[in-house]
């Protein structure tokens, strides 16, 4: 290993390190508020609260892509040195991306009836307030996305953690004062604009001084060729995540809806506490793909480093699933027990996956999203068909994230053979 090389692999664990703390602090209380929202909501209510927070996870799901698409054509264009092109995207997509906020805010107020009717929620004065969220949630991802493209972890990591306090403090204080699930969807909403302002306010500051260029044809042509297998694979993923707790809101009673949320809440924890290495092996396989210097290295290092972080947080939710769901939830929650460990199971499952999938889109090789389709597809409809018990669910979810990890191997490897005989 070169010394060139060496320098790279320490900058990369540095900025992991920093994205690494920064983004499990933000998610530690994040979590810590979807803890105090299923205790003090109780298990029904909060059966609406994260059903609802489930739909947002699915719409969400476009704009991460463009935040991702974001981050791989800024650092491609930052290794380049062409601001110019950093400052045309970053303004471009935020003009779009607010657009289609605004269509989606009024869609939801029109289609409240009908989203009340299918989750089972009586107020539709719920998906009212409900409805404001998109106007903070889909914008942020861009200006986020230049960051994390710029390679600016302690600004991104920083904007994280203050969107969490401003989250929990104002959700709390509201529920406390009895505004009960609404008062717990404001507090998000009022938190995600204020992250806008201020992660707009330092992207700006990094390329307001760059008047370069527009984007010609072909770098235009490339982005949005490229942005289309993004959107499709984080869609699905998201998707893969999140239909459940939708489908079990529309299928099960109030009180199973709210354990059922709670056990996938707790599974959940492990795929988020372990993005911060996707977040940071992204940009940097990018910058080195297109300055063609070696990657191989760093994207082993991620897939072992989220593998045995995985096997160590399953291992935990299969021995002493009643400890970790008591200490997040509650009593309240202890019908939940059974399902803790085959969640985290299938959780660390999908969490491996989801190194090996940023892995395929940063480098170029895009053609494995069109198969993911079908594997949300098919947990939609099995959850659809068989939903005899909560259990039973779960084992569906299972079985379908083991198959994912199982393609995605055997995608790497398919591709690594293709370069070698080549």
């Amino acid at each position: 290993m070169d010394s060139e090389t060496k320098k790279t692999d320490a900058h990369f664990f540095r900025s992991s390190f920093v994205l690494l703390v920064t983004t499990l602090t933000a998610a530690a209380i994040h979590y810590a508020y979807q803890f105090a929202m299923g205790r003090m909501l109780g298990p029904a209510d909060y059966g609406v609260f994260a059903a609802l927070f489930s739909i947002i996870y699915i719409v969400h799901a476009p704009v991460q892509a463009v935040q991702l698409t974001l981050t791989k054509f800024v650092a491609e264009f930052d290794a380049k040195n062409n601001l110019g092109a950093v400052r045309n995207m970053f303004f471009s997509a935020t003009r779009i991306i607010f657009l289609i906020s605004l269509v989606i805010f009024f869609l939801c107020i029109l289609l409240r009836g009908a989203i009340a009717e299918f989750l089972n929620i009586s107020d539709s004065g719920i998906i009212f307030w409900f409805s404001f969220i998109f106007l903070g949630i889909l914008i942020v991802a861009v200006a986020r996305g230049v960051l994390q493209g710029m390679q600016k972890f302690k600004a991104l990591g920083s904007n994280l953690i203050i969107e969490a306090i401003i989250k929990f403090g104002i959700g709390v204080a509201l529920v406390l004062a009895g505004f009960r699930v609404v008062g717990a969807l404001m507090g998000t909403n009022i938190s995600l604009i204020l992250a806008f302002i201020l992660a707009f306010a330092v992207s700006y500051k990094a390329v307001k001084q760059s008047m370069g260029e527009k984007l010609n044809t072909s770098e235009k042509s490339a982005i949005y060729k490229y942005a289309v297998p993004m959107l499709i694979a984080l869609s699905v993923v998201t998707f893969m995540y999140s239909i459940d707790v939708i489908l079990v809101k529309h299928f099960f009673p109030p009180e199973d809806a709210g354990i059922y949320s709670a056990a996938a809440l707790v599974a959940k924890v492990i795929f988020f506490a372990l993005l911060p290495i996707s977040q940071a092996m992204f940009p940097k396989i990018a910058e080195l793909r297109i300055k063609r210097e070696n990657y191989s290295g760093i994207f082993i290092k991620s897939v072992l480093m989220a593998a045995g972080l995985s096997a160590i947080a399953a291992a935990v939710y299969f021995m002493a699933p009643g400890f970790v769901l008591n200490l997040l939830f509650g009593s309240a929650y202890d019908a939940a027990i059974p399902l803790i460990g085959l969640f985290g199971l299938a959780i660390s499952l999908l969490s491996i996956s989801y190194v090996f999938i940023n892995y395929f889109l940063a480098t170029g090789r895009t053609m494995f999203s069109y198969v993911l389709p079908f594997f949300a597809a098919t947990e939609a409809i099995l959850i659809w068909l068989w939903h005899g018990s909560l259990f039973q669910v779960v084992s569906i979810i299972t079985i379908i994230m083991g198959a994912v990890l199982l393609v995605s191997v055997a995608n790497f490897f398919f591709i690594r053979a293709h370069l070698e005989n080549n």
